[in-house]
């Protein structure tokens, strides 16, 4: 099922802008600006973190290296300068990151890097999971808090393509032409960004905005000294066509004319067998046909960047002993709180019914909103004596 238009993950990205003109004209070769006055009727991405969010997940010492991380002037800080054992003797706790700690580095001028946010926070989870599936891809999140007058990251590329979403206060931009064009992270490695000091352009975000950045475009942001800067930067992963031709690598062996050697006539320096670079092409795309989506899939997911959904049933369900299925039979017990819920009005004449029944169309999201009211003491199991 497609998913409604201000649902969409990648609508609220690149509003107004459709889908076919963003991939024809802009992905892998151009970067673009958009500003919030432009998309009044989009879900905006900065609904889906907040700074309050962020500061109680610190300050609540749930997290821990390197889910947080220090920058000045684009330099990592040393993580002893914010991570701690809280006074336990268990070495695995010694990573916990100490609020006051990075409070005080943020007050000199340093940034707060959150990171990966598609892991630990459920509702960018749960975006990134579904732009990632409407992208064919892999999808990471990570928030930037910059204080006034000061910078988390020097000039620099990144090897995917990335989108910033401006949540909170404003950030000045700047981007220069790449020195390679669509470069691996290899040869980002070894790239020198000392002499490219021209923009092609340099602009403010403001709240609610969005940059578009092709990977290998130089790029670096700064505060101004009167505010400061919360953004959100979601990253996209996609496989290349050097990565199929990995994979399939591990294939061509099974291949009887992969097999087959290829002689190179010194006399003309031709390559001399059977198998030619048309027929070649075609025994490759034969294979990708036999190896379906998964081995892609599997790329594009990479090393757990985007963690599946868990079970909507998951923890609760255990607590109450509850593992729904669709003809799991349930009644109301507060049957004027389901009058005027509206996921439950079309059932509230009914004495019993199914799971199945709460959303005909969605057996999880049924599922998960049993468990909810039955939690809540709206609905109950009826126990067949």
């Amino acid at each position: 099922m497609k998913a409604a238009p201000e649902d969409d993950p990648l609508r609220s990205l690149i509003a107004p802008l459709g889908e076919d003109r963003f991939f024809d004209e802009f992905w892998e070769k151009q970067y673009f600006h958009l500003p919030a006055a432009d998309r009044p009727d989009v879900r905006k991405p900065q609904e889906l973190v907040t700074l309050t969010e962020l500061e109680e997940a610190l300050e609540n010492y749930l997290l821990a290296y390197p889910q947080v991380r220090v920058m000045r002037d684009g330099a990592a800080v040393a993580k002893e300068a914010f991570c701690g054992d809280l006074g336990s003797t268990n070495a695995r706790l010694a990573t916990r990151i100490l609020p006051d700690n990075v409070v005080a580095l943020y007050e000199t001028g340093a940034s707060i890097l959150f990171q990966g946010l598609q892991v630990w926070h459920p509702r960018v989870r749960s975006y990134c999971s579904r732009l990632a599936s409407a992208i064919g891809g892999a999808v990471a999140a990570n928030a930037y808090l910059t204080p006034p007058g000061s910078r988390a990251l020097a000039l620099h590329c990144d090897p995917h393509d990335g989108f910033v979403c401006q949540i909170v206060g404003s950030k000045a931009w700047q981007v220069t032409y790449p020195a390679i064009e669509l470069p691996t992270e290899s040869q980002l490695a070894t790239l020198d960004l000392s002499d490219r000091h021209e923009p092609i352009e340099s602009f403010t975000l403001g709240q609610g905005d969005v940059l578009y950045i092709p990977r290998g475009f130089p790029h670096c942001a700064e505060t101004t000294e009167r505010e400061a800067s919360l953004h959100l930067t979601i990253s996209l992963r996609i496989p290349t066509w050097s990565d199929v031709l990995r994979m399939l690598a591990g294939d061509a062996a099974s291949e009887l004319d992969f097999r087959r050697g290829v002689r190179i006539d010194p006399r003309t320096s031709a390559k001399t067998g059977e198998l030619n670079e048309v027929a070649a092409a075609h025994k490759l795309w034969q294979m990708m046909g036999r190896c379906g989506n998964g081995p892609l899939d599997r790329m594009a997911v990479g090393d757990g960047i985007n963690p599946p959904e868990p079970r909507s049933h998951g923890l609760t369900g255990a607590v109450l002993g509850l593992r729904p299925s669709c003809d799991t039979r349930l009644r109301m017990r507060d049957s004027g709180r389901a009058a005027i819920l509206p996921e439950l009005a079309h059932l509230a004449e009914k004495t019993v019914f199914t799971i199945d029944e709460i959303n005909p169309n969605d057996p999880e999201a049924s599922a998960a909103l049993a468990i909810r009211m039955v939690a809540e003491g709206i609905i109950e199991i009826v126990v067949e004596e």
